[in-house]
């Protein structure tokens, strides 16, 4: 099971966590359960550290291993990984911070899909500019859900889900001629905007 703590009953030694689909789990807890503190972004437990119980916090995000009952309501668990509140907040800042410095945004103009460039207007101190943003096979991309404006809602996706008009925003280097942008990562969405009086 795998979700965010929502409470710890330290006398009955549980956890009720809810899960990235919206449901609510109570995970059991002993003696024999063993516990990791993982950073956020690492694939394996090569680089994970022992922790305990009293180390486990509200809004921690967890993953708890062992067998599921049959009503997906509990799970007595064998080892507890978790990834704290704040390791996680820190790297949500950090990511904020590199989207700020090597980020660009602006609406999709063109599409050109033999050659896998996207043109953007982009606006600048400067004025408008229209930007060609070059992808390749190692290019991350994600849209946005049709329901939510949060970058961790948004789903994988590829370049015949563009569309002219789409809001996108990318992660990369500009080349030597500030007009082409080399994308690591983008993401897209069609968002209304609407203008009025409150």
């Amino acid at each position: 099971a795998i979700g965010e703590v929502k409470s710890i009953d330290a006398t009955a030694k549980q956890l009720t966590i809810k899960t990235d689909a919206g449901s609510m789990v109570t995970v059991s807890l002993s003696d024999k359960t063993t516990y990791k503190r993982l950073a956020p972004g690492e694939q394996s437990l090569t680089n994970a550290t022992d922790v305990t119980f009293a180390d486990l916090g509200e809004g921690d995000r967890v993953m708890a291993r062992g067998t599921v009952s049959e009503d997906h309501k509990s799970v007595p668990a064998l080892m507890v990984i978790v990834m704290t509140k704040g390791d996680i907040a820190k790297k949500q800042e950090a990511e904020r911070a590199e989207w700020r410095r090597r980020g660009i945004l602006g609406v999709i103009t063109a599409l050109k899909p033999e050659a896998h460039e996207i043109t953007i207007s982009n606006r600048t101190m400067a004025g408008t500019q229209s930007v060609t943003i070059a992808l390749n096979d190692k290019t991350e991309m994600r849209r946005y859900a049709p329901d939510s404006i949060k970058f961790g809602d948004a789903q994988p996706s590829k370049f015949e889900e563009l569309k002219v008009g789409d809001q996108l925003r990318a992660l990369g280097d500009r080349s030597e001629d500030p007009l082409h942008f080399k994308a690591q990562k983008v993401v897209t969405g069609c968002f209304r905007t609407v203008g009025g009086v409150v």
